[in-house]
């Protein structure tokens, strides 16, 4: 039987705390999140965790397969309200990784930092930011009218 990674990452948190239900957000220490890491890259390892074909290829090392964990480990102490308190969880800087392939972009952000104490400089840096990520995002597709039910076809732009 294979866990899914939220699944997976709850029930390495569980087994080293000895509990299943937390009131507040889980903080491990480090000794403790070593030994969930290893409970968490074994199971991927192994593949009682479950991760895509893809990502089990780029990450085909223990040593790689480890610090893939350890993103897995934050991310679900972040999201899981098993994990973080019950509380919803709200990226801290939504969208931040939008552009990071476009090479105008890149050189642009790295000007941007360099440029930190000049702000009509950093309003005219990240217009042209926003011009690039905007223009590399890809088109709307069309809807098939045909495929549709008739009940939703006024919706159709």
């Amino acid at each position: 039987m294979s866990f899914n990674q939220k699944e997976g990452v709850y029930s390495a948190v569980c087994s080293i705390l000895g509990e299943s239900h937390f009131d507040e957000r889980v903080n491990l220490s480090s000794e403790q999140r070593a030994s969930v890491l290893d409970i968490v890259t074994g199971s991927l390892l192994d593949e009682s965790i479950s991760m895509t074909d893809k990502a089990r290829v780029k990450h085909d090392t223990e040593v790689k397969m480890r610090t893939y964990a350890q993103g897995l480990l934050t991310n679900w102490i972040n999201k899981d309200k098993r994990l973080n308190g019950w509380i919803d969880y709200k990226a801290k800087n939504p969208g931040s990784k939008r552009g990071q392939k476009i090479p105008e972009v890149i050189e642009l952000r790295k000007l941007l930092k360099q440029q930190a104490n000049n702000p009509e400089v950093c309003t005219a840096i990240e217009a042209k930011i926003a011009e690039f990520i905007e223009a590399a995002k890809p088109a709307e597709a069309p809807v098939n009218q045909d495929l549709v039910p008739a009940e939703f076809h006024h919706l159709i732009k």
